[in-house]
């Protein structure tokens, strides 16, 4: 699959911000990570994009937390690396 453009990428940012913004601000959740990655991932779909989204969980305590991310050509997108590595991976698609 190809690279993206620049004007993907733009795109991507435009919508990475428009749906944190909308999640947060309009639809109150505190967190968006996991319709937000979805969401891109469909439009990166319809683009050719090679993408898939990842859910992985942490223990915090007694807590248990998930986060989701996207992944465009095995790199994680809008996400610090290091943060990643104390997830566990339980859905990659």
């Amino acid at each position: 699959m190809p690279a993206p453009t620049s004007s993907q990428f733009n795109t991507m940012d435009k919508i990475y911000r428009g749906a944190t913004y909308w999640m947060t601000r309009i639809g109150r959740s505190s967190r968006p990570c996991l319709r937000r990655s979805l969401v891109l991932h469909h439009w990166c779909a319809k683009q050719g994009l090679n993408t898939r989204v990842v859910i992985g969980v942490k223990k915090d305590g007694s807590d248990l937390q998930g986060h989701g991310w996207l992944v465009l050509d095995g790199q994680p997108y809008h996400e610090e690396p290091g943060s990643l590595e104390q997830y566990t991976t339980f859905f990659e698609g």
